[in-house]
């Protein structure tokens, strides 16, 4: 489903970061017991622009559009991640 949250203001009002989090890791193959127990989470990276964190969550987007009628940005492509999650945030700074 292909669906954008308008936002008010412009890109420069939303840092870009890089989120440094676990994911679950799920598989199906057949495996021995000691195997299994040494699986960890997966360590994922997504980069986007910061629209919220709060103490439960963040959400990136990182697609926008310009709303030319109206002042304001449109945005695709999120990703809300649980706080639980998280490792680390980093901001990128573009010079």
């Amino acid at each position: 489903m292909n669906r954008k949250k308008k936002i008010t203001g412009t890109i420069d009002d939303y840092p870009l970061v890089i989120i440094k989090w676990f994911d679950c890791l799920a598989t199906n193959e057949w495996m021995s017991t000691t195997k299994a127990r040494r699986l960890e989470p997966a360590i994922c990276y997504s980069i986007g622009y910061k629209l919220i964190e709060t103490k439960d969550k963040t959400t990136i987007f990182a697609d926008y559009s310009e709303d030319l009628e109206e002042e304001g940005i449109e945005v695709g492509n999120l990703n809300t991640i649980p706080a639980a999650w998280i490792q680390d945030i980093t901001e990128i700074v573009i010079k």
